[in-house]
């Protein structure tokens, strides 16, 4: 006998359905970045009742984030987390570290007010250090010269 919950059409079900394809469906698109590579889900989040009230409802503006890449799905390594918090945390996000703090290119970015394109061209393209691109001051743009009509 199937026990129905009724949530079938909620956000929340489809979250962990999508969590459970990406990790144990190998036609998924993205199986190769989870199950591939070994990630998984607890044996406790395997019923959707369970994930549930481990999780709850998903925040407006939040996804399901975990918090070491290198582990699976379970309620200790899982949070609701912001699209930018997702990118922060995403395995290939690239790490520098000044003044004992250690943040990716794009929370530097964000304190420093240098765009994400120059930070990274300062440190991959151009070899500087990581004091380098983070404290010279940007040059400002030359304007554009106007054609003449």
């Amino acid at each position: 006998m199937k026990i129905k919950h009724g949530m079938e059409s909620k956000r929340i079900y489809k979250i962990w359905a999508m969590m459970k394809q990406r990790c144990f469906n190998k036609n998924h698109k993205s199986y190769r970045h989870y199950g591939d590579r070994g990630i998984g889900v607890s044996e406790s989040w395997m019923k959707f009742e369970n994930f549930y009230l481990d999780m709850g409802d998903c925040p407006a503006g939040m996804s399901l984030d975990r918090i070491n890449n290198e582990k699976g799905y379970s309620v200790e390594n899982c949070r609701w987390a912001s699209f930018e918090t997702q990118n922060n945390n995403r395995s290939n996000s690239c790490f520098l570290e000044y003044q004992g703090q250690k943040k990716t290119i794009s929370e530097w970015a964000h304190q420093t007010g240098i765009k994400v394109a120059t930070l990274w061209d300062r440190i991959k393209r151009f070899g500087w250090t990581t004091e380098r691109a983070l404290t010279e001051k940007v040059r400002p743009q030359r304007p554009k010269m106007a054609l003449r009509p």
